[in-house]
């Protein structure tokens, strides 16, 4: 046998240098599309400028007016109040009290007086003062043992919610010209309370406590809507949020994950996130889900496609401790705990997925003309080494270069030889086409003859052997796509087609072999594979001994190599650019939608 393929190999010396010549070349642009798809991004404008207020200690809270022409914020019994456009003193406030925190809370009036400012205070009250006015006009003060852990407004401010430490809840209306607040209490939850959020037509309130639950109340009754559990459980305190519809809950499953279930608990979607979760809201559009994570990025998942679509990256290293978009949804307000607040225009700092970001420009409206500049990618790196979510790359990476071996059993339909063994060896480059692999084989095979009476005389060196074996040598080129059929179980189909020169000769076991002869093969496959194995079936056709079956088995080497930066950037680059098409793709979808449904609103409950 061994004798055998030399003689064919020194026949077709030349074909097969040839095809090594090819393969070799299709290789070779196979690595050249590994490093393919540099991102090239649309630049902003150079150093984007952030204005940023310094404060003497961590930022507690921080609020937006109706308008977004104020902001504010609370230092123990002082409440500074800003403008937005130039950062320049509105109003302070000096309270009697030391602070918790504030907000505020516009109500809808017919004249310009509807900033509220809402302030919890240590001493277990509520101040609402409405501006300019710096003495509150509502004052509710709660009993020493009924603590305030919670409280929110809904988005017109006529619905105030408060939870306390005990799990009660009051849920309240107070008009503009009221002095009180009116409320009813909410009995339910057994433990504390540690979040509330309304939804955006104001119909229900809901609520998460230390007691494993999700509660959704009807704020026109003051009913119970519907439970569900919560399967992150506290003490992640991690927010809730009602879906744009007001027909979903949106809830962390861990703490990477984010589960949107109905009312009766049937999940509707399921978000993966890239980095852990600090805290989420809803978008002011309805169309995302924005996750803070714990390297300091807004990351926008589409409630659409459950995608991560667009981002803002970390402008500063300390954990930011309170943050508010802007009604209009333009701006951003954000605190650290090192004692900064940020404006940050969306417009200019919000990347695709897959964007670059700009240089940033720290300015100073207390201090003028001090600046500072510094790159969000370099910030990136260094929170990611300071937390440990540095990205992790293996020291090998798959190349588009495989060898495979087979090995299968063949039975011919109509031949003098019913079976025989193959044995099958060659290069599969998976990256010369971006459908399908291409691959050359070389396939030696042994066939045995029928048991009966062979029904001719062969010679060889002038003796007669009457049941000879049959040796072939296949050379065959190959092309094939992979299927993921089943993407859960990591199982995939595949399907082949091929066609080469057989080459065969009449063998003795004990004489050796005569003349060789040639013929034309072709055939396909069909199969599945698991990570690398591979098993099939194979119909093929050659002139002699016409019909064959197969059933194989083998298995695919990846020709991985040792990783280099070089291949990081690589890496890197490439997922980039497939992460901005996908972005592309669901701002797309999301304006086709909101094309076809209209500016329908949802009927507020009023």
């Amino acid at each position: 046998m061994v004798e055998f393929i030399l003689r064919v190999f020194k026949k077709i010396g030349l074909l097969a240098l040839a095809l090594n010549i090819a393969c070799f070349s299709f290789s070779q642009e196979g690595n050249k599309n590994l490093g393919s798809g540099d991102v090239v991004v649309p630049r902003k404008v150079d150093l984007i400028p952030i204005p940023m207020v310094k404060l003497p200690h961590a930022v507690e809270s921080v609020s937006w007016n109706a308008d977004c022409s104020l902001f504010a914020y609370s230092e123990n019994k002082n409440i500074t109040i800003r403008r937005a456009s130039d950062y320049s003193l509105s109003q302070t406030i000096i309270s009697d009290v030391p602070i918790n925190s504030q907000d505020f809370a516009g109500v809808t009036a017919s004249d310009d007086r509807s900033n509220q400012l809402v302030t919890f205070n240590e001493d277990n009250s509520i101040f609402i003062r409405r501006l300019p006015e710096v003495r509150p006009s509502v004052v509710r003060k709660f009993d020493e043992n009924y603590v305030i852990s919670k409280y929110s407004f809904s988005t017109n401010g006529n619905y105030i919610a408060i939870g306390t430490e005990s799990g009660e809840i009051e849920l309240g209306q107070q008009l503009y010209y009221s002095t009180d607040i009116l409320t009813e209490k909410l009995i339910g939850h057994t433990q504390k309370v540690y979040e509330l959020a309304f939804s955006p037509n104001r119909r229900y309130l809901a609520s998460a406590s230390l007691d494993g639950t999700i509660k959704i109340w009807r704020t026109a009754t003051r009913a119970l809507e519907a439970e569900i559990p919560q399967n992150y459980p506290p003490p992640q305190f991690i927010p809730i949020c009602f879906t744009g519809d007001s027909e979903h809950i949106v809830s962390p499953r861990s703490k990477r994950s984010i589960e949107i279930r109905d009312f009766q608990g049937n999940e509707t979607g399921f978000i993966e996130t890239r980095q852990d979760i600090n805290s989420l809201c809803l978008s002011t559009d309805g169309n995302y889900v924005v996750v803070l994570t714990n390297l300091n990025q807004f990351q926008y998942y589409s409630l659409e496609t459950k995608q991560m679509v667009k981002y803002i990256p970390a402008w500063n290293p300390s954990p930011i401790t309170c943050y508010k978009f802007s009604n209009d949804g333009k701006s951003l307000l954000v605190g650290h705990s090192d004692g900064s607040i940020y404006i940050l225009k969306l417009e200019e700092v919000t990347y695709l997925d897959g964007e670059v970001p700009e240089n940033y420009k720290i300015v100073y409206p207390d201090e003028e003309g001090k600046e500072e500049e510094f790159s969000p990618e370099e910030l990136q790196e260094e929170l990611k080494d300071k937390y440990g979510d540095k990205d992790e790359f293996p020291e090998r990476i798959e190349t588009a270069h495989n060898v495979e071996v087979r090995l299968q059993g063949v039975f011919a339909t109509n031949s003098l030889y019913n079976w025989g063994i193959k044995f099958s060896g060659g290069y599969i480059n998976t990256r010369i086409l971006d459908f399908c692999y291409l691959g050359a084989m070389v396939c030696p095979t042994i066939f045995f003859p029928d048991n009966s009476d062979f029904p001719y005389d062969y010679k060889i060196d002038d003796v007669k052997i009457q049941r000879p074996l049959l040796a072939e040598l296949d050379l065959i080129a190959l092309a094939g796509m992979d299927y993921d059929f089943w993407p859960e179980s990591g199982w995939d189909a595949f399907f082949e087609i091929f066609a080469g020169g057989a080459f065969k000769e009449i063998v003795s076991p004990t004489l050796g072999s005569g003349k060789l002869n040639t013929a034309f093969i072709t055939g396909g496959i069909a199969g599945v594979s698991y990570d690398g194995f591979r098993a099939y079936l194979e119909t093929s056709f050659d002139t002699v001994v016409k019909f064959q079956v197969s059933l194989g088995v083998g298995y695919r080497f990846n020709l991985t190599k040792k990783i280099t930066p070089k291949d990081i950037e690589e890496l890197e680059s490439k997922d980039r650019q497939e992460r901005l098409e996908k972005a592309q793709q669901t701002l797309e979808l999301i304006e086709n939608s909101e094309e076809d449904t209209g500016a329908s609103e949802v009927p507020a409950e009023e």
